[in-house]
């Protein structure tokens, strides 16, 4: 692939799921992977995780979909008791339209959850509070089909969930008692309606059976969203708890340990300054042939010049040469044998440093891979674009479970975040309007200056530079899977930058494991060389930030 040193590698785009949900797609296969241990899953690759996503067969269903499924309903009820272990959300009221024109809430004994969009003063602006009340009205109406005639109930999720009862339908029909009661929250009331509206159909029979044929007939894109809620719950419950207090231990142990190895590696440091310091007396001169010329030629002039000296006299001051000679040679050797010595000694203190830094290295490898409460970033370049390494981050290659060859085994480059391109690009990329279900920033996005010439000039020079690829927002995605793309990033990146030079040396010091991954991918996908869903038809046995309620 030819590239232009000025512009940026050409990135590939997952065609397989929508780029506004490929987020969701990626936090929940990392965490279904991190946490697979306590939830009883096999690890699996990205790849098989987007295809099994797709795979809409009713007859055959996809049993990696399923386990995903049934793992994550038990970790939310135990065996035990039927009741859920995480809260949820307190269902709110519709308003009713006041004299002014705005909406008041009506009288309720429940307490008001983060998510009601009623100010302190109980009014909200016309339009949000009849978009918010259509849509649960919308909701409310698909309840109340729950209790009629010759439809099954999906309110008893909570027993089923305890009774495993997840054949025939069940771990659909209790997702849809899940997705109902999480449509209280304003929040989440306009993704729930959408999935709702597709499992429990207008005109239809709202029985196991449908819902288990509806849901295999799902797009990618709700799926992910309705495993993405799932997960949401399960990462409050006291499983996942456990288990990150426990890896938090063990990281708290490794960096007690990587301190000591720094300490040990300082004081080494000293002791090389040291001894370089005490070599100099000992580093032997360096003789120079031009005078040792002149001296043999002095020497000759002399012989000349006595030659009627007495022989007696000549021998000597011959022998008196000779042993000055002698002495000097000795104290040479000795002067040499301490100065190779020293030496020796000096390599060996900078191969023990070169070890401590290597255990420093090691740790912080170990360290990515117990952190299990967060995806990585490794960096971003100069429009702030995001890079991700899906591997080694809260797993190991060693704790693999099942017979995965690799996990993502590609570099993942996202658009700038709402809050980057607010403060730094002028605002290119931050219309919330263009985000799925409402994206709720960090910042005030209204700060952004009216005048579009800052943000105008970026888009040009984001358009020139990163090529045929350009990346506008958060919801964009690309990834490059192969060596020649990466070493064409890596020339990209300016090693003067200030997140440049930290992002290149990150790809530098991890792609030698990243381009064996990426050679395992490449002869698993040459070696398949079939339709993708033929490989789902058997049986596998990051922590999202955001809150959800």
């Amino acid at each position: 692939m030819a590239f232009d040193g000025a512009s940026r590698p050409r990135l590939k785009e997952e065609e397989g799921i929508e780029n506004g949900f490929l987020g969701d797609v990626m936090s929940t296969w990392t965490f279904l992977n991190v946490f697979g241990g306590p939830l009883h899953l096999d690890t699996f690759t990205l790849d098989d995780y987007i295809d099994a996503l797709r795979y809409q067969e009713v007859d055959y269903p996809c049993e990696l979909i399923v386990e995903i499924h049934c793992a994550l309903l038990k970790a939310l009820v135990s065996e035990e008791e039927p009741e859920c272990l995480v809260p949820f959300p307190t269902a709110h009221h519709i308003s009713k339209p006041t004299k002014i024109g705005t909406y008041e809430p009506e009288p309720s004994d429940n307490l008001k959850t983060e998510d009601d969009s009623v100010s302190d003063q109980g009014t909200v602006t016309t339009s949000t509070s009849a978009s918010h009340n259509s849509l649960y009205s919308s909701l409310l109406d698909i309840r109340a089909t729950a209790t009629k005639s010759g439809n099954q109930s999906w309110q008893d999720w909570r027993l089923r969930i305890q009774l495993r009862d997840f054949l025939a339908g069940g771990w659909e029909y209790a997702l849809i008692g899940i997705l109902d009661e999480l449509g209280d929250s304003p929040r989440l009331t306009p993704v729930v309606l959408d999935i709702l509206e597709d499992l429990l159909p207008e005109g239809e029979k709202h029985t196991r059976k449908q819902a288990k044929d509806n849901y295999a007939r799902l797009d990618a894109k709700y799926k992910s969203k309705a495993i993405t809620l799932l997960v949401q719950l399960v990462c409050q419950t006291p499983t996942v708890r456990e288990f990150i207090e426990d890896s938090m231990g063990q990281m708290t142990e490794l960096r007690k340990e990587k301190v000591e190895v720094q300490r040990e590696r300082k004081v080494k440091i000293e002791e090389l300054a040291s001894l370089e310091a005490e070599l100099q007396p000992f580093t032997p001169e360096e003789s120079v042939d031009g005078q040792e010329d002149s001296d043999e030629t002095a020497t000759e002039m002399m012989e000349i010049v006595v030659q009627k000296r007495s022989v007696k006299a000549s021998l000597k001051r011959k022998r008196e040469e000779e042993a000055a000679a002698a002495e000097e040679a000795a104290a040479l050797a000795k002067r040499n044998k301490e100065y190779a010595k020293r030496i020796k000694a000096i390599q060996t203190k900078r191969d023990e440093i070169k070890g401590c830094e290597e255990r420093v290295v090691n740790y912080d490898h170990e360290l990515r891979e117990r952190d299990c409460q967060r995806l990585r970033l490794i960096g971003k370049d100069r429009f702030f674009n995001r890079y991700w390494l899906l591997e080694g981050n809260g797993l190991s290659q060693s704790e693999i479970r099942g017979e995965a060859p690799f996990m993502s085994a590609r570099l993942w480059v996202q658009g700038p975040s709402v809050e980057d391109a607010t403060f730094f690009l002028g605002g290119a990329g931050v219309d919330l309007s263009e985000f799925l279900y409402g994206r709720v920033s960090a910042v005030d996005t209204s700060i952004v200056p009216e005048d579009r010439s800052l943000r105008d000039r970026v888009l040009a020079r984001k358009e020139r530079e990163e090529g045929q690829s350009v990346l506008y927002d958060e919801c964009q995605w690309g990834y490059y899977d192969d060596q020649e793309s990466v070493e064409g990033l890596i020339a990209w990146l300016n090693p003067k930058g200030v997140r440049e030079a930290k992002l290149r040396q990150a790809i530098i010091s991890r792609k030698d494991e990243l381009y064996k991954l990426m050679e395992t991918r490449d002869k698993v996908h040459s070696a398949n060389n079939q339709p993708h869903y033929s490989i789902f038809i058997c049986p596998f046995s990051f922590i999202l930030g955001s809150r959800l309620l």
